[in-house]
């Protein structure tokens, strides 16, 4: 047991990590079988859609909290904990801390208004100009309205989280998110069990926005006020806009990548071929998606002492660190990817009736071989990403560019097995980049 635990490197943060994930994707399944139980073929395809169309979050979120994750790791690596729980040290270190943590509540709350004012409107655009939503079969209208809003929330509440977690705070944040995931997949499997249909998505955010205000105000209150209330030094303005911008704006153009790469299947599959084609590829790309969240719990959890073993300049131990996870992690994935596929294979050739809800054999299996190739970019990104760079922006465009291209030609004139070669096409091109850019720039910044 102490030999499988030290080849897995498994620590108590990435123990709570994968507990979480664990049920994440444990939950991730049941979620999946309760909506291929309960929901019809077309509602299926509306709520992968309604998540996919949500994701246009990120145009606004640009990233911010992954890279105040890493700011704030920086800073806190030259301070020090005091009994109370709270930061001491050098005034102007803590004064940088608290201006990031004012950029980031004023960002966040700006996400949660937009949220509302564009992508609403834009969501219910699309969904009433589809032709099947207009029989009146599909009540949709409020379970959109009340996704939105308390994505709003989550979205804010997230973004807190980053900074908290850039804070130091890894292991609280792996918890608070480990019982954000239980009482919300609790609520959503009662709510689809009692006929709740497409409003169980919205109550699933909404017991997680819940959960992590809660959290906020009653067990980081004082944390935060701290932060909040600390003296400018020197009367120094910090003007994080033009610090972080520069790494940010790099950043977006890879989340926005990444969604244009990974979320916008569903909705031009439901408009070129239908609800229930958007369903199929939606739910695979859920299975994939959930493998990698799975897996990524050797990596994440290690982002706030990836950026201070950077600060200190101590790269031995930070490629030491990275290497053990990185192999632990890409091993699970590979394995989960083949067992999924074999799942589905056995579904297929015994006539279920959930085996119509997900792709066929043959373009599952490349699917999840994507994902294996993505899941590997994010580790490389991950490290790159840790020293306050942003390398992969050119990637991440020419990957966008590609899918995009493949979305639109091959979901019009052809079927789902040729959308998913083309997701396979660009998911291995871009594996190989992101590698050849890691190799440059490690020799690069640690010489």
């Amino acid at each position: 047991m102490k030999r499988v635990i030290s080849f897995f490197a498994i620590d108590k943060s990435i123990a709570l990590n994968l507990f979480g994930r664990g049920w994440q994707s444990i939950a991730g399944l049941i979620t999946l079988w309760a909506i291929g139980h309960y929901l019809t073929v077309i509602e299926q395809g509306f709520y992968f859609t309604f998540l996919s169309v949500l994701g246009l979050q990120v145009f606004f979120e640009l990233g911010l909290g992954y890279v105040i994750l890493q700011f704030a790791s920086h800073e806190v690596a030259h301070l020090t904990w005091n009994k109370a729980g709270l930061l001491e040290g050098d005034l102007l270190v803590k004064n940088r801390l608290s201006a990031f943590f004012r950029y980031s509540l004023t960002w966040g709350l700006v996400v949660a208004i937009l949220i509302l004012a564009i992508i609403f409107p834009v969501g219910h655009y699309f969904f009433s100009k589809q032709p099947i939503t207009n029989s009146g079969y599909i009540l949709w209208q409020a379970p959109w309205f009340l996704i939105c809003l308390f994505s709003s929330l989550v979205a804010l509440v997230n973004i807190i989280f980053c900074y908290l977690e850039g804070c130091g705070f890894v292991k609280e944040i792996a918890g608070v998110r480990v019982i954000q995931n239980v009482l919300a997949s609790i609520a959503m499997w009662g709510l689809l069990k009692f006929d709740g249909h497409l409003y169980s998505a919205s109550l699933m955010l909404a017991v997680s926005a819940v959960v992590g205000i809660f959290y906020l105000i009653f067990c980081k209150k004082q944390f935060i006020l701290d932060i909040f209330r600390t003296k400018k030094f020197g009367g120094l303005r910090l003007d994080c806009s033009k610090e972080l911008w520069p790494m940010q704006w790099r950043i977006a153009l890879s989340w926005i990548s990444g969604y244009i790469v990974y979320q916008l299947a569903s909705p031009i599959v439901f408009a070129y071929q239908g609800p229930k084609a958007a369903g199929q590829i939606g739910m695979s790309m859920a299975i994939g998606l959930a493998l990698m969240s799975f897996s990524m719990a050797w990596i994440s959890t290690k982002s706030n002492k990836f950026g201070m073993l950077v600060a200190k300049r101590n790269f031995k131990e930070l490629n030491k660190v990275f290497y053990i996870s990185a192999r632990a992690s890409s091993s699970l994935v590979f394995v989960m990817a083949l067992m999924a596929s074999g799942i589905n294979y056995f579904l297929h050739i015994n006539g279920s009736n959930y085996a119509d809800r997900l792709l066929a054999p043959t373009a599952f299996f490349v699917l999840m071989l994507s994902s294996v190739a993505t899941f590997l970019t994010y580790a490389l990104a991950l490290y790159m990403r840790a020293h306050k760079k942003e390398p992969l922006a050119f990637n991440s465009l020419l990957g966008a560019v590609a899918s995009i291209s493949f979305l639109f030609i091959f979901a019009k004139y052809y079927s789902l097995n040729a959308v998913v070669l083309g997701y396979f096409i660009v998911s291995v091109m871009i594996l190989g980049l992101t590698v050849k850019k890691f190799i440059e720039k490690k020799k690069e910044w640690q010489e």
